[in-house]
């Protein structure tokens, strides 16, 4: 039973909390290379011009969001229109806490939590949601795009530094931001390294919306928890009990810096153990009523 459960929590789309983890790669190495400082208006408009290519770069080099990409129908072209709308919806959420003026470390912290920020909003709108939802929004997300607060959405992790560093150096360009500004293209999806410390807590950010997400997305898990009266902001507040639990197993065993592959390897084992703890506590027949845990 357990095991036909965790088959349709991975259906689910479980695996997406590896490729979104994997996402922010590239930008931890871009965030460190911002020898000067700017004003955090000039900092977020350095990052509207290479987040959308270099976020969407990143899911195509991941074959598990390739494919769901493919799915639903979404091509480079149309990621890159997507992604201003979830950035303006987080530079809105952080914009007052930003510093004035933003330095090397202050971009790397800041470019980290708003690109988990928008690699969530991203993932529950496309990737977890109903295929459709991407064409039907595709014209306001365009629209918004063309905002000054749509910076960019999805990698402001990927550390709007590096533009920085120069106005007028060909990163600003969203055409081909990384490989002008450097080497994060490709390669830097695939070499950079991040600590499983990070690493961990990106995946912490993502999972409850998107496994929850995942669940009310089929058919049969969502009649499930609604039969035990799990609605998804409960399922939500559900999640972390999971995580952490699974987390505790299998961090002595996580290597120390995660790259593209071992992030890909872990995020699955760590994406089967949370269903099948969330199955057990809760899914299941015996399975404690979720009013009573939802405090966990």
């Amino acid at each position: 039973m357990i095991k036909g459960i965790n088959k349709m929590l991975t259906k689910s789309k479980l695996e997406f909390l590896v490729g979104l983890g994997i996402i922010i790669l590239p930008l931890q190495g871009l965030a460190a290379a911002a020898p000067t400082e700017m004003t955090k208006d000039d900092w977020l408009g350095k990052l509207k011009a290479v987040a959308p290519s270099v976020i969407c770069q990143g899911f195509f080099e991941d074959a598990s969001l390739k494919k769901r990409m493919e799915e639903l129908k979404i091509d480079n072209d149309k990621c890159i229109s997507l992604i201003p709308a979830s950035f303006d919806k987080c530079q809105t959420q952080y914009y007052s806490g930003l510093p004035a003026t933003m330095n090397k470390d202050s971009a790397a912290k800041w470019g980290h939590t708003i690109g988990e920020c928008i690699g969530t909003d991203f993932a529950t709108k496309y990737l977890v949601s109903n295929p459709q939802a991407s064409t039907s929004s595709s014209s306001d997300q365009t629209t918004s795009s063309s905002t000054p607060s749509s910076t960019s959405p999805s990698t402001p992790s990927t550390s709007p530094s590096t533009p920085s560093t120069s106005p007028s150096t060909p990163s600003t360009s969203p055409s081909s931001p990384i490989s002008s500004s450097t080497p994060a293209t490709s390669s830097d999806s695939q070499s950079t390294d991040i600590s499983r410390d990070q690493w961990l807590a990106q995946l912490k950010t993502l999972a409850p919306a998107m496994i929850c997400q995942g669940f009310f997305g089929d058919p049969s898990l969502k009649k499930k928890l609604e039969d035990r009266s799990i609605d998804n902001t409960k399922c939500v507040n559900l999640i972390p009990a999971s995580f952490e639990k699974c987390q505790n197993e299998l961090y002595s065993n996580l290597p120390t810096t995660l790259n593209s592959d071992s992030a890909n390897t872990w995020g699955h084992k760590i994406g089967e153990c949370i269903g099948t703890d969330f199955a057990k506590k809760y899914l299941l027949p015996t399975a404690t009523p979720a009013t009573s845990t939802s405090s966990q």
